[in-house]
């Protein structure tokens, strides 16, 4: 099965085939099952983009993570692109990808939110601002 890997530590996005499929590419980009948050960035009519990062990885302290952005969303981390069809089923990924720009630091991430270019990262739970980028995420935030 082919999946995309982004690695924004080392400013790489690949496109893989992965005998073991989902498990394999997640172990190879060091993302466990069971911790992580899945996102869909792209629908189309026959197929959509689904991602997969680390559940914890936009609370990681800014200066200790790696950071990358598809359209305006900020993501962190090590992350999978997949591809799925209209009924769930994963099939392979398939080009053209969606546009990922990566970012040096958590200063770049910065500018870019003041340009506009990305939205702040921010958890609402029942109307209530729990949380906003760059943020440690406390005990008393949740």
């Amino acid at each position: 099965m082919k999946f995309a890997t982004i690695e924004p530590a080392e400013y790489r996005l690949s496109l893989t085939r992965f005998k073991g499929g989902l498990r394999s590419a997640l172990r190879a980009v060091g993302l466990e099952l069971g911790k992580t948050d899945h996102g869909i960035i792209w629908r189309g009519r026959l197929r959509r983009v689904g991602i997969i990062v680390g559940e914890c990885s936009l609370y990681v302290p800014a200066r200790q993570q790696s950071y990358f952005s598809i359209e305006a969303r900020l993501y962190a981390g090590n992350a999978i692109l997949y591809a799925f069809d209209m009924i769930g089923e994963t099939v392979d990924l398939e080009p053209p990808l969606p546009p990922v720009e990566f970012y040096r630091d958590s200063i770049d991430v910065e500018f870019a939110i003041q340009r506009g270019h990305i939205m702040r990262p921010k958890l609402v739970e029942d109307g209530k601002l729990k949380w906003v980028w760059p943020n440690e995420m406390t005990s008393a935030s949740t």
